[in-house]
């Protein structure tokens, strides 16, 4: 937030001194209004990333207030390729091209003989994790129970064996039927 403020500053500053320079002739003028504006303008631009996130922080968080329940945990298997993929991606490019707040839903299958949750993105259709094995029978539970809408509430980088990736925490929103 410091830098912005002083790019805020200094872009006001250079519009200050190209009013001033007026009587000293337009050059002076002209190069003071470009900078400044430019600056304001990169100012701005750093802004707007922030601004955007905190709107949809709230809505996010509008959502669950709306829900009876909810539940969130950390995705697992974010290191390894998609299974219920069109084409052929890794987990990972999924997640990095996933958003915060993008809409998720759960994919039933079997895993080394017993029910398993993939977590899909409803936008890209790529999945992103699976629900932990310890947590896979009480999401099933939510899901057979209420009406449930998954959220991507959290993305992290971590690093596994010195590699860097980027993990992810969801929530479901469960509402009455």
């Amino acid at each position: 937030m410091a830098k912005i403020a002083v790019k805020a500053f200094f872009g006001l500053f250079f519009i200050a001194s190209g009013l001033r320079g007026i009587s000293s002739g337009i050059g002076t003028t002209v190069v003071g209004f470009l900078l400044g504006g430019a600056l304001l303008l990169w100012a701005w631009r750093d802004m707007k990333p922030r601004i955007l996130e905190k709107q949809l922080q709230q809505e996010v968080a509008e959502a669950a207030d709306a829900a009876s329940k909810t539940f969130s945990f950390k995705l697992y298997g974010v290191t390894y390729p998609c299974q219920f993929a069109n084409a052929p991606i890794h987990r990972q490019t999924a997640i990095e091209q996933s958003k915060i707040g993008d809409s998720l839903f759960f994919h039933e299958y079997e895993w080394e003989g017993a029910m398993a949750l993939a977590v899909i993105n409803r936008r890209t259709g790529h999945d992103i994790g699976v629900v932990p094995a310890v947590k896979v029978a009480r999401v099933k539970s939510l899901i057979d129970q209420y009406d449930v809408s998954g959220v991507l509430i959290r993305k992290e980088e971590f690093v596994k064996n010195g590699q860097e990736y980027i993990g992810c925490d969801v929530r479901i929103d469960c509402v009455e039927r």
